[in-house]
């Protein structure tokens, strides 16, 4: 484009020539060509921005073609100057956006129709975002509403609620909220895990229930006061909700504890496991950041995660997922425990026993059952070697005793070396590798028993006296 706004070269960036036709626009000023359209009353903003010597971008020119629907282009330019500093025009780029002024029409097309819709209905209809604004009123008749349609949108529902109406509102959101996290309380918490059970009553897949119990709460208590423990807690409630989908039911079920429900983790039990692993160990982890303004305190907690298929009863699932969480913190701050729940579940949990109950008496004397954290290829080793179970009956280890596995490990490593295991038998070097890789992931109970065997294999005199 020169000094007189006329256009005087055009190319194509690929080098390709230009459409038929489209060299009738050279030598005259767009506005002066009948090949060009700029829209809706434009050619006056074409002009004003051009005269204006200044760079421009975004103005909109229709093209006619012979024969065929109008073509759009986007076009920006720079205005260039010669040696002198003179203005001598315009170098520009032109952009097709045809396909966008088709759905632009589209849209208006189809919002038409909406509207012509709309005005037929008899009721009333308020369009509302999230926030409770009023974006847009259908009133078919003035009488219906209080005030004018105008005075509403704009405005948010709270503004326009009677006083009464407010208060109500504001009573059912405590009723089912917690005031200082935000978060579903117990009553709507547990409501919406049994909706979501319901669900999968009808269309089963796997689930993870994450039991959540914050590690030393009373401690930031008594050091830092409670207004710095509600701080934490309301930093933790944030971390949550950011680390599970906007969609799963998560709630502060009482005190410093949290259920996060992680449902449709598809058919894959393997594949469903690794999902539920991720989310609690970037949930461990993301817990486990100082907070911004007390570096000092840097909350942690243990995570109890039920695997589970189908409907249950909400009461014996949180009954495990507790249990589990108490597991993980007896292993120490910051860890979690994962079990399979069910008769569809590749190794199921066993069942707590009963608080209060003659089961629960009889296990606080003999100790609780417990299963390995790793079934599978573990496990079966497991069985086969010992004959039994892989169930723990005995009281809780304390350090001392852990120390003493981790000693009966080591003797059982220099047995395998040896190739003494099941009967004296001289194993191959293959096998005995992959049991010591195993014996990483082995319970200590387990650990135990298979260096009892070590010592005592099948057939010897203390083993039958055994």
């Amino acid at each position: 484009m020169d000094a007189q706004l006329r256009l005087v070269r055009m190319a194509r960036i690929d080098g390709q020539p230009l459409p038929s036709g489209l060299e009738r626009a050279l030598g005259v000023a767009p506005w002066d060509s009948p090949l060009f359209e700029p829209g809706l009353g434009q050619w006056r903003r074409h002009r004003r921005v051009l005269c204006s010597q200044r760079p421009f971008a975004g103005l909109e020119l229709g093209w006619h073609r012979p024969g065929e629907s109008l073509r759009w282009f986007a076009i920006s330019g720079m205005p260039r100057c010669d040696d002198h500093g003179c203005f001598a025009g315009y170098m520009g780029v032109a952009m097709d956006i045809t396909a966008r002024k088709r759905t632009e029409q589209t849209l208006r097309e189809v919002r038409a129709d909406l509207t012509a819709t709309l005005r037929a209905l008899p009721d009333l209809m308020f369009e509302v975002d999230r926030e409770g604004t009023f974006h847009h009123v259908h009133a078919p008749r003035p009488e219906l509403l209080l005030v004018p349609p105008d005075a509403i949108v704009g405005r948010n529902q709270r503004d326009l609620l009677p006083p009464g109406t407010l208060r109500e509102a504001e009573l059912s959101e405590l009723a089912f909220y917690d005031a200082l996290t935000g978060l579903p309380n117990r009553r709507l918490l547990l409501d919406r895990i049994e909706q979501t059970l319901l669900r999968q009553a009808r269309e089963p897949s796997w689930c993870a229930l994450l039991f959540i119990d914050l590690d030393d709460f009373k401690r930031v208590n008594d050091h830092h006061g409670h207004g710095v423990g509600d701080q934490v807690l309301t930093v933790v409630a944030q971390r949550l909700r950011a680390s599970v989908r906007e969609t799963d039911p998560l709630g502060r079920l009482a005190g410093d504890e949290f259920v996060a429900l992680l449902p449709d983790l598809g058919e894959n039990a393997a594949a469903a496991r690794r999902v539920a692993q991720r989310v609690a160990r970037t949930l461990v982890r993301t817990l486990g950041t100082p907070l911004h303004d007390r570096p000092a305190i840097t909350p942690s907690a243990s995570v109890g995660v039920l695997m589970f298929r189908g409907h249950h009863a909400v009461a014996d699932l949180l009954a495990q997922a507790d249990w589990l969480m108490y597991r993980a913190k007896d292993a120490g701050k910051g860890q979690l425990t994962l079990r399979w729940y069910g008769r569809e579940a590749p190794t199921p949990a066993p069942r707590p026993p009963p608080a209060g109950t003659a089961a629960d008496a009889s296990a606080a004397a003999q100790g609780s059952v417990e299963l390995l954290d790793h079934p599978g290829p573990v496990g079966v080793l497991a069985h086969r070697l010992t004959q039994k179970p892989c169930l723990r009956r005995g009281p809780p280890r304390r350090i001392g005793q852990r120390d003493a596995s981790r000693q009966r490990c080591v003797r059982l490593h220099e047995s395998l070396d040896r190739g003494r295991i099941v009967g004296q038998a001289k194993l191959p070097e293959q096998f005995t590798q992959g049991v010591e890789r195993l014996l990483h992931r082995v319970d200590p109970f387990v650990v135990n028993r298979l260096s009892n065997r070590c010592r005592n294999p099948p057939g010897s005199q203390s083993g039958s006296a055994r």
